[in-house]
């Protein structure tokens, strides 16, 4: 990627995506070597438990335990760095995303099994929009009705929706609560992605779409 330094939108670009692969490289670093080790640690334990005489005086059972919620939390903070499927595809790496509030939320997804590779920047920008979005809607009084995230293709053009439901009328004050943390990834998506969304905040139903065009098919007034 060529940057013209002196355009603060490609510095800005280039710098989101310059995060996006450090935090991809940390993530595998974790995944492919420090876990790999730990279970290899954790296996020769085993076998040397089973094979010792003196194993119950070791204290062996104490020592996995804690091993394995060592590798517990190794593993989630890979997770957190970044979703293990943010690199096969968006649809995968949204539904590893939501699966955490599904016993907090009433969510429902609609996500296709086939789709066109994004960057990884981009993915992460869309990911870190729905969970701060959820986040914020989980934490909130009241709690949802119902929540549906869906994503679309259709020929040059990509969608992700997501559409939130109450019950009972909410105040405006509320509202901004809710939209108002999204405002700086709205317009991040718009600068990085060269994208454009709707935002329509009505007192019991509150919709985002957010649409973008595919990396085969540019934009031809952003080249």
């Amino acid at each position: 990627m060529t940057i013209d330094t002196s355009n603060p939108t490609d510095l800005l670009r280039w710098w989101h995506q310059y995060q996006a692969h450090k935090l991809n490289q940390e993530a595998e670093l974790i995944r492919n070597k420090l876990l790999q080790e730990m279970f290899a640690i954790r296996r020769r334990l085993e076998l040397s438990c089973e094979t010792q005489p003196n194993a119950q005086a070791f204290d062996c059972e104490t020592h996995l335990a804690e091993l394995k919620r060592l590798y517990a939390l190794l593993e989630s903070l890979g997770n957190r760095l970044e979703s293990p499927y943010l690199q096969d595809s968006l649809p995968l790496a949204l539904q590893h995303t939501v699966q955490p509030w599904q016993t907090q939320l009433p969510l429902s997804t609609d996500l296709p099994p086939r789709w066109e590779l994004d960057p990884i920047e981009h993915t992460r920008l869309l990911i870190l929009f729905v969970e701060t979005l959820l986040q914020h809607l989980a934490s909130a009084t009241p709690l949802p009705h119902d929540c549906d995230l869906r994503l679309q293709h259709q020929a040059e053009l990509k969608e992700l929706t997501v559409r939130v439901r109450y019950e009972t009328w909410l105040p405006p004050a509320w509202i901004s609560q809710i939209s108002s943390p999204l405002q700086p990834l709205l317009k991040t998506f718009q600068l990085l992605m060269q994208g454009d969304y709707d935002q329509d905040l009505h007192p019991r139903t509150l919709t985002w779409v957010l649409r973008w065009q595919t990396q085969s098919h540019p934009d031809s007034s952003s080249c």
